[in-house]
């Protein structure tokens, strides 16, 4: 995920972190990457490293993007067990 949006072959994209996977990669390449509050992004489909560590978070090139990506993103699932039901401000 962090590859594609660093060589410009995606505005933004999604990925997974359980220790660091978005955020240090992000780093590395000089984008923004978000792990978002625990419960705030759906983990339904994800196959979990550590269940309780794991979050799906966006990647992007900017915070503002990332933002709105998190905005986007973060929504209840009823089928997650672990999803939040709660307004997300801006």
């Amino acid at each position: 995920s962090v590859a594609a949006v660093a060589a410009h072959m995606a505005l933004a994209a999604t990925a997974s972190d359980t220790g660091g996977s978005i955020r240090q990669p992000a780093a590395f390449c000089g984008l923004v990457g978000i792990k978002p509050t625990y419960g705030l992004c759906s983990r339904r489909g994800m196959v979990a490293f550590a269940s309780s560590l794991d979050q799906a978070g966006p990647v992007t090139r900017t915070v503002r993007d990332a933002a709105l990506m998190t905005k986007i993103m973060a929504s209840y699932d009823p089928w997650d067990s672990t999803s939040l039901n709660v307004n997300i401000p801006d």
